[in-house]
């Protein structure tokens, strides 16, 4: 799953993937508010198979409505999934930041790249740690 708003960086977030030969299925939401309703499997999102639970969240921080820390803060306090595995990908570098998102329960917290290069490593990245080498968590194989 990718939450982030700013269509101009989705656009380069899926131009990457494409030259990266990224395969893995991406659920784009743009706000925070629908990421939670998409996790509770709430209205449109009710049906498992055609949105089915996400191996990793790559979360923006800065939404309007919902923010980032607020998603974050629910998947972690009031969702079933507690453990699911929440990647922060954010133009945001402040400090008060980067704590607030580790404190919250973030598993990692990335900024995003200037350079199109930078976030074809990212993404190569994500792929090899979170798809390859991490072991889904039991909840996700149940559901």
């Amino acid at each position: 799953m990718y939450v982030e708003d700013d269509a101009n960086f989705v656009d380069l977030f899926y131009c990457a993937m494409q030259q990266g030969n990224f395969d893995h299925k991406v659920i784009h939401l743009t706000n925070g508010e629908d990421a939670i309703a998409y996790l509770k499997g709430q209205g449109k999102y009710a049906d498992r198979e055609t949105y089915p639970l996400p191996c990793v969240v790559l979360l923006d921080l800065k939404m309007p409505r919902v923010n980032g820390f607020q998603v974050l803060e629910w998947i972690r306090n009031e969702s079933p999934f507690p453990f699911l595995p929440v990647v922060v990908l954010t133009v945001s570098d402040e400090m008060r930041d980067v704590n607030k998102a580790y404190a919250l329960g973030a598993n990692s917290f990335l900024v995003k790249p200037a350079k199109f290069k930078e976030l074809q490593e990212i993404l190569d990245n994500l792929d090899r740690y979170w798809f390859r080498h991490n072991v889904v968590a039991e909840w996700r194989k149940q559901r």
